[in-house]
């Protein structure tokens, strides 16, 4: 699944992702220049869910 934008603030940009974590995907938030260039990632750490969509359902909240 591709990268679902929630917020862009000037030059910045936050984007839904999700990451594998074993058998189950993580919720992560990543924080990105516009062009592209990731600057900080956030992974929950104690949550992971069974699919993909339902992770990245999570990170857009």
């Amino acid at each position: 699944m591709g990268l679902t934008m929630i917020r862009h603030i000037g030059r910045y940009r936050l984007t839904a992702h999700t990451a594998p974590a074993g058998d189950l995907y993580a919720p992560e938030i990543l924080v990105s220049f516009e062009d592209g260039i990731t600057l900080r990632g956030y992974k929950t750490p104690d949550i992971r869910f069974d699919t993909q969509l339902a992770a990245r359902h999570y990170a857009k909240q």
